[in-house]
């Protein structure tokens, strides 16, 4: 097991069943994924739901990553893109420790990319060519969001620590911001399946519903900003006592 010091305090990286690493935070005090395979869960959360095979926009389909951790985002992404899509992907995720990134870098293989590639310039690690753009910012989700120009988002990977360790990117005004810079069409998507969470969401103006979770997990979340309702999902949620997430003082 290989252990270093970030920003943040001390991480494990921790192989799991699919022989890909996952991230335990000292800060956090949790790890990043699934124990059953980081990779496989990535996919199955993430990148399968948000990476369609045919284009619904024109140009860049754009996917924000909250939270890139080890990489293994941007790793699945890159793959899936090389063997299931024929459009360009602009990949964009907000990281707190820069150590991680520069982890990342040296350690994470990518099948068809080479992740030196990325040239740091404003806090922001960069990459662009015809087929590919990768930016990857450093610094406080919340104020990345409100301060960069991340605009017209095709697709969210909805993927910090617990709301439990980390609330504010689980409350309302979160998901209102993340409503404000996604295309109409965008789909987001989480592990979360917590009513709280699906209650911030439906107050911020998503649509929430219900899937299945990856390996022991028995739902995660999709959510919408056009399209039908799940009045069944909605009516459970209202029947529970569990409130919505609000940032402090809201």
């Amino acid at each position: 097991m290989t252990e270093f010091n970030g920003q943040l305090g001390r991480y494990k990286i921790i192989e799991t069943n699919d022989n890909s690493p996952t991230l335990w935070s000292e800060f956090f005090d949790e790890n990043c994924h699934s124990s059953a395979g980081a990779y496989q869960e990535t996919l199955f959360n993430y990148v399968i739901p948000c990476v369609p095979k045919q284009a619904v926009t024109q140009g860049y389909h754009r996917i924000l990553e909250i939270g890139f951790g080890l990489g293994i985002g941007l790793k699945a992404t890159i793959e899936y893109q090389n063997t299931q899509t024929h459009y360009p992907i602009h990949f964009i995720s907000l990281e707190l420790d820069q150590l991680l990134i520069e982890w990342a870098i040296k350690n994470i293989k990518i099948e068809g990319f080479d992740l030196s590639k990325l040239q740091l310039v404003d806090q922001c690690y960069s990459y662009e060519d015809p087929r590919l753009k990768i930016d990857i910012y450093i610094g406080d989700a919340r104020k990345t969001i409100a301060n960069k120009n991340i605009n017209n988002i095709n697709g969210i990977y909805q993927d910090p620590f617990s709301p439990k360790k980390n609330p504010t990117l689980w409350t309302t005004q979160w998901f209102g911001e993340l409503k404000n810079k996604s295309h109409e069409t965008c789909l987001l998507s989480t592990y979360s399946a917590s009513v709280g969470v699906r209650k911030s969401m439906i107050e911020a103006g998503w649509h929430p519903q219900s899937y299945s979770g990856f390996a022991h997990k028995r739902e995660r979340t999709m959510a919408t900003l056009t399209g039908p309702i799940d009045q069944k999902l909605e009516k459970k949620l209202r029947a529970s006592s569990a409130l919505a997430l609000h940032d402090e003082g809201q």
